[in-house]
């Protein structure tokens, strides 16, 4: 068994398993990375339980057809990430993720605005740091045109 400060606790089968973690632990440290709540039993830096969280504050401050969108969005992404840490989440996976998407270059654009919009809300709630926050890829598109028409009224 390691324990390792007050938050972690954690059985292993064999005493070379545990000096290997706790030698992780320690290179972490030493590192200057070293975060408790990657550790912990209810991954609380998961990104399925994080957009959960974001979904219920945004449940409450925007209009029901904005939610409706709000959560096909984040859905994708959680069915696509499911429980990894957001911290393991930067540009690369971000991209690959947009463009994997069989949608318009609008809606691919939304999708970005979407997540950009929730890891600004995990910055302002200190969950990440800004070093953390990860860039966003440019989507480029452009909105067609409808045509008009223009009635006389004289003539309707």
């Amino acid at each position: 068994m390691v324990r390792f400060g007050r938050d972690i606790n954690k059985r292993f089968r064999t005493y070379f398993e545990a000096e290997r973690f706790l030698t992780g632990l320690r290179y972490k440290i030493d590192e200057g990375t070293f975060d408790a709540r990657d550790y912990k039993k209810d991954n609380p830096l998961g990104f399925k339980t994080l957009a959960h969280k974001w979904l219920a504050v945004k449940e409450k401050n925007v209009k029901p057809k904005t939610l409706c969108g709000l959560k096909n969005n984040i859905g994708k992404a959680v069915n696509t990430w499911g429980d990894t840490s957001i911290k393991e989440i930067c540009y690369a996976e971000i991209e690959d993720f947009l463009y994997a998407q069989e949608v318009s270059d609008k809606t691919r654009s939304n999708i970005k605005s979407c997540l950009h919009d929730f890891w600004t809300w995990l910055r302002k709630r200190r969950v990440i740091t800004l070093q953390q926050f990860p860039e966003f890829p440019e989507i480029k598109y452009e909105l067609g045109w409808r045509p008009t028409y223009q009635f006389d009224r004289e003539s309707c």
